[in-house]
């Protein structure tokens, strides 16, 4: 009986250790000889809001989830967040390894019109990467966003008081 689990643990074994080793030596190296193909991609989500609302300014590296280095170019008008959410991922897409790298960071205008940051360089491992130029329409506050300006500033009026009845 001993003999039988012995034989059943090391097949079990040779299997494990055998794909471990054709995933780190066959599709691991594909991975990262994608860097020789990094390329980066920029734009507003939304790409045109009110002056009463945020955006967010989205950096996408193809190729690489090695964390970038380089300052996101000041906008008059344009205040930006220091700290962005993170996204790395890595798949498959019809049998060709992929990884990407997005970095997301929160806008919000201080003015109206066209707001672009210009195009600006990265470094990402050894290379120095140019982020393309990308532009945030800012419209004037529509009613919408003057109801719920209101409706929040109500809001924070009826907070004050009630902590004052108590």
């Amino acid at each position: 009986f001993n003999q039988h689990l012995n034989i059943h643990s090391l097949a079990r074994y040779a299997k494990i250790s055998l794909a471990l080793y054709l995933l780190s030596n066959l599709f691991c190296p594909a991975i990262f000889a994608q860097n020789n193909n990094i390329r980066v991609e920029s734009s507003f989500q939304p790409p045109s809001i009110t002056l009463a609302k945020s955006s967010v300014y989205k950096i996408v590296i193809f190729g690489s989830q090695e964390n970038p280095k380089g300052a996101i170019p000041q906008i008059p008008g344009l205040t930006i967040s220091n700290s962005p959410q993170t996204f790395r991922s890595a798949s498959f897409i019809n049998g060709v390894p992929s990884v990407r790298l997005e970095l997301s960071f929160q806008v919000k205008p201080k003015k109206q019109g066209q707001l672009t940051i210009p195009a600006w360089t990265v470094q990402v491992g050894s290379k120095a990467l140019n982020v393309p130029p990308s532009t945030l329409q800012v419209l004037a506050p529509n009613q919408q966003d003057e109801i719920e300006k209101n409706r929040q500033e109500k809001q924070s009026q009826d907070l004050k008081q009630a902590s004052f009845i108590e």
